[in-house]
């Protein structure tokens, strides 16, 4: 437990410095085209999502848990839908590098995500307002249960093995991810 701890704080850790890549860059892209600025901001995203599953916790040889959610799940919120895009691409194909038993499960779920907050960000452009806070918490929370039941689309003697503590992992990854990072990037 203390070792799955701490690799989760390893990714939290990382996470943080999407933080400062967004805030270091933000002042410099408000006169750059939009669309650079999506793409930017999405090779961001996506390389903090892709370095996390460097970094991640192995439940079973090739089923990996990491924060990658996080960064996909709040890439169109605060990069629009082109970084989202982006984002999904470089970390699916990250995953796929990374192969195993749940590479695809995993790509699946960055998928779910990446749509996700592109919807997200629709409906946020709609009301004509920006996410606090609260609607980021709700929000990861709402897509680590649409995106939990890929689970199930594992062997089934992995996802007896793993389900006791897959979706607590990813819950609390994407959770806590997305309330530090959140909270950091609407400041």
């Amino acid at each position: 437990m203390g070792q799955t701890f701490l690799e989760l704080i390893s990714n939290l850790g990382v996470l943080s410095l999407v933080f400062v890549f967004y805030v270091a860059l933000r002042p410099g892209t408000g006169q750059m085209p939009a669309v650079y600025r999506q793409i930017l901001f999405g090779v961001g995203f996506g390389a903090a999502a892709s370095v996390v599953m460097y970094l991640p916790i192995t439940l079973l040889p090739g089923v990996i848990f990491d924060a990658r959610g996080a960064p996909i799940l709040l890439s169109a919120v605060f990069g629009g839908p082109i970084s989202a895009i982006i984002a999904t691409a470089l970390a699916s194909a990250t995953r796929m590098q990374l192969g195993g038993a749940g590479a695809m499960v995993g790509i699946l779920s960055l998928t779910i995500h990446g749509v996700g907050s592109i919807l997200f960000r629709i409906w946020l452009d709609r009301r004509k307002r920006d996410a606090s806070l609260l609607d980021l918490l709700i929000f990861g929370t709402t897509m680590t249960a649409l995106a939990s039941p890929v689970i199930y689309l594992l062997p089934q003697d992995i996802v007896d093995r793993i389900v006791p503590v897959a979706f607590y992992l990813l819950l609390v990854g994407n959770f806590i991810g997305v309330l530090i990072l959140g909270s950091l990037l609407t400041m």
